[in-house]
């Protein structure tokens, strides 16, 4: 039985499905999965409290930190934009922004989603 709580929006298409083939990019999606639930909780908690914005720390989030694709910053930013769409899909009509904070030599020092439905 569906959960209304849940997100839905993790699309299980054709391309999804034929690209779990052998098992490579299926860590990938069960993480967004995870993520959004763990996001839905939060951002239920911060409207329930009146607030209109919430910020996900991507950083120090278990489930991305688990992932080999974080040691390569190609994959990281492929894999925060995939995420992204999927977090547009799910949050119709708010806005979705990425926030990188980089530091001495360009170093990526914290990355920040935040969801505003102000």
């Amino acid at each position: 039985m569906y959960n209304r709580d849940e997100p839905r929006t993790l699309v299980k298409s054709r391309e999804v499905l034929q690209s779990l083939k052998g098992g490579q990019e299926f860590r990938k999606y069960q993480t967004f999965h995870n993520l959004l639930l763990v996001i839905w909780i939060d951002v239920k908690r911060e409207a329930e409290a009146g607030k209109t914005k919430y910020v996900f720390r991507v950083d120090t989030n278990h489930d991305i930190k688990s992932l080999p694709l974080i040691e390569n910053p190609i994959t990281m930013t492929l894999f925060i934009m995939d995420f992204m769409d999927i977090l547009k899909k799910e949050y119709i009509d708010c806005k979705i922004e990425y926030v990188e904070t980089k530091g001495y030599e360009d170093k990526v020092i914290e990355r920040v989603i935040v969801i505003d439905w102000s």
